[in-house]
């Protein structure tokens, strides 16, 4: 994503390239789901990106956690994401071959999958 980024002059906020938004995060989405992206985009907030965060035991530690995979994911790699899984302790993950955005690309298989999440009894 690099070269796509668009930080604002003050800092505040981090964009991407309009010409990069639908390869980045919907490749494959359909052309009207990518027309709704880029009509609908804003950038992001930068401070979550620069600031750290504080988890505690009590708190995000007591909570199951589960994970799904996006297998086709251009903004954040497969890689990336199994590593990320791995430094949060997630046990339980699912994949799905989609871009970053399943619940655009692939909504009906996002929604089953979540629904199968849900009936799960919670990792103690």
């Amino acid at each position: 994503m690099g070269p796509a980024l668009i930080p604002s002059a003050d800092q505040l906020t981090l964009g991407i390239k309009a010409e990069n938004l639908t390869t980045i995060f919907i490749q494959d989405g359909s052309d009207a789901v990518k027309k709704q992206v880029v009509d609908n985009y804003r950038a992001e907030p930068f401070i979550p990106f620069t600031n750290p965060v504080a988890l505690t035991v009590a708190n995000f530690g007591k909570v199951t956690k589960y994970y799904i995979h996006t297998a086709q994911d251009h903004a954040v790699g497969l890689n990336l994401q199994k590593r990320m899984v791995v430094a949060a302790g997630i046990k339980t993950t699912y994949t799905l071959n989609s871009s970053h955005c399943p619940f655009l690309s692939i909504p009906m298989e996002t929604t089953t999958l979540l629904q199968t999440i849900a009936k799960e009894p919670p990792v103690k």
